[in-house]
């Protein structure tokens, strides 16, 4: 008998679960983005770990319901962490890093309130890094990245107003991988405007 309501109670919650998610054909609430985005994390050059910060500027394009491709450019703050006395990031080096980017979604939820929806997204991609780094020397490589993106749609309400059709805050998780080096990593806040 427990079993049984068991049984219930979950399939009541994944019933109402499934409630809240977008249709997979539900049309996509933009077609042109701008965004930008603030990222930190660390890339293993020539045997030397190496923390990164990096401000991002990106367009992205629908090209399908569930697809989008994104161009992105980087400027990125390169430096060694100093163990000693503080544990503190010396920064001293920099580059510029280009990608090109392919987002599908996983999920997205229903629209709420008719101004709210929740997005979960997959990305894949690659470009080039350059840069240079005192310790390290020039830095010229090709990169490959995946990775997730979450947020929120901030749908314009009033469509008489001059303001964006919507706003797109976003959490980003990336792997980055260069040839010949171990696995760098990525995370990022940002915020997109779409029409």
């Amino acid at each position: 008998m427990k079993a049984l309501l068991l049984g219930c109670l979950l399939s009541s919650r994944a019933a109402s679960a499934e409630s809240y998610l977008a249709e997979p054909d539900e049309p996509a609430a933009f077609d042109r983005m701008l965004g930008m985005r603030i990222g930190f994390g660390s890339q293993t050059f020539h045997d030397r770990e190496l923390t990164m910060m990096s401000i991002e500027l990106g367009v992205e394009h629908r090209v399908a319901s569930q697809l989008r491709i994104a161009a992105e450019y980087e400027y990125v703050w390169l430096g060694l962490r100093d163990t000693e006395p503080k544990n503190q990031s010396v920064t001293d080096g920099g580059g510029h890093r280009g990608s090109l980017i392919l987002r599908h979604h996983l999920a997205r939820t229903r629209t709420f309130a008719e101004v709210l929806r929740f997005y979960l997204d997959l990305e894949v991609g690659g470009g080039f890094f350059l840069g240079s780094e005192p310790m390290t020397g020039t830095i010229a490589k090709a990169h490959a990245l995946a990775g997730i993106r979450v947020g929120y749609d901030f749908i314009r309400l009033r469509s008489e107003t001059r303001a964006s059709k919507i706003w797109e805050p976003e959490l980003t998780f990336r792997l980055l991988a260069m040839p010949g080096e171990p696995l760098g990593m990525l995370v990022g806040v940002g915020m997109g405007f779409g029409d």
